[in-house]
């Protein structure tokens, strides 16, 4: 489930001046069309990394099997998921700004944290394996409407905004947290952590969350 991570963000959307630099955001969901292709080439470099060294492993005839974020092929690379469905959404996005408005960290401190994520779609692994040469695909398919939680666990939070922005704020901090705090330092990442809870709270009447997500699922045979 982790190869929707990316070894790094492009350097050209953190590097000020650049035409892609990210300015005023710290993912592509529904951005620019251009930063969301570099993440897509940074994307498809990383898996062509990880399936030629799983090759390297595996004798002939053994079976490779992928599971990772990912989204519908109809979708471009600016829509990584669903409305009501993101991880970091419009609140994670609002909570960086919100610390740029209290004088809490500078514009240019958050314009250079990007999350390295990147959910391709299933051309995309498909183009990935190929490239390698090395594997058979057997199957290959989108999976829409993975549950993320149980559902009675899920109807509960919903039911209460603030325990909702809780659990999302812990739930995006296990993910992300360390990122966050090597970039801003611990005081300010609890801060942040703070202003994203009472952010997705907020954003809960307005913006129904869903408990269900894209996955991209693989089945490779070593030839």
């Amino acid at each position: 489930m982790a190869l929707h991570w990316l070894s790094e963000v492009p350097q050209a959307v953190v590097k000020k001046g650049s035409p892609l630099y990210n300015k005023g955001r710290v993912w592509i969901n529904r951005g620019r069309q251009n930063i969301a292709e570099a993440y897509s080439k940074q994307s498809e470099k990383d898996l062509n990394v990880f399936i030629k060294c799983r090759a390297r492993e595996m004798a002939a005839g053994a079976v490779l099997f992928l599971c990772m974020m990912g989204r519908p092929d109809t979708w471009s690379p600016v829509q990584q998921v669903s409305v009501g469905g993101e991880f970091c959404g419009q609140d994670f996005e609002d909570a960086w700004d919100e610390l740029v408005t209290q004088g809490i960290i500078s514009a240019d401190l958050r314009d250079s944290f990007n999350l390295p994520w990147y959910f391709p779609n299933a051309d995309e692994v498909r183009e990935a394996v190929e490239k390698c040469g090395a594997f058979e695909i057997e199957s290959l398919q989108v999976c829409e409407g993975v549950p993320s939680m149980p559902e009675e666990d899920f109807e509960e939070y919903i039911k209460d905004p603030k325990m909702f922005g809780r659990m999302k704020s812990n739930l995006v901090k296990s993910f992300v947290g360390s990122l966050v705090e090597a970039h801003i330092g611990k005081e300010r990442t609890e801060m942040f952590f703070q202003v994203f809870a009472e952010k997705a709270a907020a954003l809960l009447p307005y913006n129904p969350p869903s408990r269900l997500v894209t996955c991209t699922v693989a089945s490779l045979i070593r030839k």
